[in-house]
């Protein structure tokens, strides 16, 4: 038998707190009959007196009343309303630190407004119009010299070696046999001996794009072009040889 030091109730054994005060209850022994009987008189009385509410409570043996949690209840209360208030800090720590950098970014970019006079806002500003660019002149595409055989004089090969000068710049054209070829890759040199006679040679050139085959050594070509006066070279032996020179506008070859 148990009895409660606070409100005198006894229970069984296996009761351990009144489920009147919540008192943690003693262990009784029972030495007499008249012990029992004046202890449970007592009870007795003093269940008579109880409120209902209490009279309810003390008859309600239920297993969820019989173990009461009264000691852990608020140890658990404690830690959990320890942890809400860890993690409403943390996200208020988080706000702010969200919040304090976006006036940084806001406060970056600094916009200054220079004060209006009065005169300045009377004036009204004029709108500069923008002046178009002439457009550039197309530059004509080259037009291909038209070639009349007609305009083409001849001249003694010894006039033109020894008295150059006044030919420059005059329209010749000479006959003879390829003597050497040079070419390169934009333009095509040959000397040439005039009429077959190796002591007589000019020396010509000419862009590649105005003959349609190669012209090759030994071979007879009618040559016309302009007269550029003089051109010297070095000869096999280490020479220096002066000869006429043509710049040619048409050479034919001879069949």
């Amino acid at each position: 038998m148990k009895k409660c030091p606070k409100c005198s109730k006894e229970f069984t054994d296996d009761i351990v707190y009144c489920t009147a005060c919540n008192t943690p209850l003693e262990k009784v022994e029972q030495t007499t009959n008249t012990d029992t009987k004046n202890t449970q008189s007592e009870t007795a009385y003093t269940q008579s007196t109880q409120t209902p509410q209490q009279n309810t409570q003390t008859t309600d043996t239920s297993p969820i009343q019989q173990v009461p949690q009264g000691n852990n209840n608020p140890n658990k209360k404690y830690i959990i309303t320890i942890i809400i208030a860890a993690i409403i800090i943390i996200i208020l720590l988080f706000t702010k630190c969200s919040s304090s950098d976006e006036p940084t970014q806001k406060d970056s970019t600094v916009v200054t407004t220079a004060p209006v006079t009065e005169q300045q806002s009377a004036t009204p500003v004029p709108i500069a119009t923008p002046t178009p660019e002439p457009l550039p002149t197309p530059t004509p595409a080259p037009v291909a010299k038209e070639f009349i055989r007609e305009n083409y004089g001849y001249v003694d090969y010894k006039e033109l070696a020894r008295n150059p000068d006044p030919y420059k710049g005059k329209s010749l054209t000479y006959s003879g046999k390829v003597i050497q070829v040079i070419e390169g890759d934009t333009e095509t040199q040959h000397r040439i001996a005039v009429n077959g006679d190796y002591d007589n040679v000019i020396y010509v050139a000419y862009p590649k794009n105005i003959v349609t085959s190669r012209i090759l050594d030994d071979d007879y070509v009618t040559v016309y072009g302009t007269s550029l006066g003089l051109y010297s070279y070095q000869s096999t032996m280490g020479g220096k040889i002066t000869v006429p020179a043509l710049y040619l506008d048409r050479i034919e070859l001879q069949q």
